[in-house]
């Protein structure tokens, strides 16, 4: 159950989205908070130290309003936060015993 993925918005930039939705459909499980944050606490990070991260695996950070959200322009790096973000989300699926 594949939980992060890598999109390409409008302008040619990379970000990290969550696709595991259905695990919080098919469970007990609750989550009550945005799913970027998600991301923070899979790494064991305050959203803040989050992006200060991301920053350092060359990401950008916009947004104005709510949560500011970390881009990359080389898909490379963003790759290798999103291949981390998943192997993490696997220990937690495996740790918890998901169906």
């Amino acid at each position: 159950m594949k939980g992060f993925t890598i999109e390409q918005n409008a302008s040619e930039k990379y970000i990290i989205t969550f696709i595991g939705h259905d695990v919080f459909d098919d469970t007990c499980f609750y989550y009550s908070s945005s799913y970027i944050v998600l991301q923070a606490r899979l790494l064991g990070l305050s959203y803040p130290d989050y992006l200060i991260y991301c920053q350092s695996k060359g990401a950008t950070l916009k947004g104005r309003k709510g949560y500011c959200t970390p881009f990359w322009e080389d898909k490379s790096s963003c790759q290798e936060v999103c291949n981390l973000l998943e192997k993490n989300w696997q220990a937690l699926i495996k740790a918890i015993k998901f169906k």
